[in-house]
């Protein structure tokens, strides 16, 4: 459990760390064009950074279902397991979307 966290903690400092990098140049944009240009590059890092999270847990989870053998517990993990990785690749491929949806609806 810890170790979850821990990672998890990781990824947030890495996802806030990259909004910092970006932020000064976001904040001093000259135009919305510019500062569109500047999310985007952003977006895209982060959804690079998403797939591969998901491959590897699509293959950890794949492991664990190919060793579980007679034990239903690991089976059941494995199986969940990739049932998230597979939902989380899913909304890691519509982000880009999503994001076009809320710049179409709000004017975010």
């Amino acid at each position: 459990m810890k170790n979850k966290i821990k990672f998890s903690n990781m990824v947030l400092v890495a996802g806030c760390s990259l909004i910092a990098l970006f932020y000064p140049t976001i904040a001093f944009a000259e135009s919305k064009k510019e500062a569109y240009a500047y999310m985007n590059t952003i977006l895209g890092v982060s959804v690079t950074i998403a797939g591969f999270l998901v491959i590897f847990a699509i293959i950890k989870s794949g492991m664990k279902l190919a060793t579980a053998q007679d034990n239903p517990q690991n089976r059941t993990a494995g199986l969940v397991g990739l049932g998230f990785a597979f939902l989380g690749g899913y909304m890691v491929f519509k982000a880009l979307d999503i994001a076009g949806w809320l710049h179409g609806f709000f004017g975010l």
